[in-house]
């Protein structure tokens, strides 16, 4: 008995002096945490969702407009390590607060949301990832920017008579921002400069202006 329980005394400091110390590859990565972080993977596939702020710029068939809160998401794969090429697919729904020169009661003010597909293709710098925790997390920072190309699928129900007929169907932009990883999760703040105009009447100039805030998940 004294020798079992010497034994398994010497065999549990030993697989722990071997789990702080190992330099094998199992040591340094864990599976379930480092995954994400081996630098042996270039290309990685994540989902995003969150929030934007859409306004309008000025439109001689627009009286007013107000910016509304709409929401997106979407898939994306993320191609590199320092630097990146990150294309995507999104659902968006651009939301703005708006009065037209021509509607079916002047001066009534309506909620129009603009469904969109967008196909972003970002370049994008990051840091190398900082380690915490026994090699159980990590933080980075992204740079990105690029253009994107949405196509409009739908319009919601309004007052004012804005049909799906009434919008551009091929939306252009150029896209930049910030991010921040922390392990898997991913936080972005993105500003979408719209170069194509909103609505299809020959007289009309406005363009989209967005921000988005949106959290996304490396899987």
């Amino acid at each position: 008995m004294k020798k079992l329980i010497l034994f398994s005394i010497v065999a549990l400091i030993s697989f722990k002096t071997s789990a702080q110390f190992g330099n094998t590859n199992q040591d340094v990565y864990d599976a379930q945490y480092n995954r994400v972080n081996d630098p042996a993977t270039t290309v990685r596939y994540g989902i995003r969702a969150g929030l934007n702020a859409a306004n309008i710029t000025d439109d001689p068939t627009v009286v007013d407009a107000n910016a509304g809160i709409g929401t997106e998401f979407g898939i994306f794969a993320r191609i590199g390590q320092r630097f990146y090429v990150q294309p995507g697919v999104d659902f968006v729904n651009n939301s703005i607060n708006i009065i037209r020169a021509s509607q079916p009661r002047q001066g009534e003010r309506d909620e129009v949301v603009v469904r969109f597909i967008r196909l972003p293709v970002l370049v994008g710098l990051q840091t190398q990832s900082q380690q915490f925790g026994r090699n159980r997390s990590f933080s980075r920072y992204r740079l990105s920017v690029g253009p994107s190309f949405a196509f409009g699928v739908g319009v919601s129900d309004n007052n004012l008579d804005v049909r799906r007929r009434n919008v551009t169907n091929a939306q252009f932009a150029l896209n930049g921002g910030i991010g921040v990883d922390i392990w898997r999760f991913g936080v972005d703040v993105m500003y979408h400069h719209g170069l194509s105009n909103v609505f299809n009447d020959n007289t009309a100039t406005g363009k989209y202006r967005n921000f988005s805030l949106a959290l996304s998940l490396v899987l």
